[in-house]
């Protein structure tokens, strides 16, 4: 008989958490989070519960997450399909956001 995702699934009260370790969760998903220092560099270890899929973000990658904002990372969570206009669609938002943010008005709901 095959495993169904559903018996896959993690209990983060089993996983095995390190000192140092950090979970959190939501009634959407959750994640253990920890600083691995075994590569070249320290990265930050991204386990997720639901899925047991992890993944390792230098710090050049975690700086880049912070840059793109939460309009491209709603991207990765949507159900809709990723496509070159909607990355196109969140980078013309975030800069819109930015330039607003340096006092252009171009982000106030007028047309500047």
């Amino acid at each position: 008989m095959s495993e169904t995702f559903e018996d896959s699934v993690l209990d983060p009260y089993e996983m095995p958490i390190r000192p140092g370790d950090m979970v959190l969760q939501s009634e959407f998903g959750g994640v253990v989070l920890s600083k691995d220092v075994t590569a070249n560099g320290d990265r930050l270890r991204v386990l997720g519960i639901t899925s047991g899929v992890e993944i390792y973000l230098d710090p050049l990658e975690l700086e880049r997450i912070a840059v793109a904002g939460h309009d491209a990372i709603a991207l990765l969570v949507s159900p809709e399909p990723l496509t070159p206009e909607a990355l196109d669609n969140a980078a013309a938002r975030r800069e819109r956001v930015a330039a607003g943010a340096q006092g252009t008005g171009a982000d106030q709901g007028g047309d500047a």
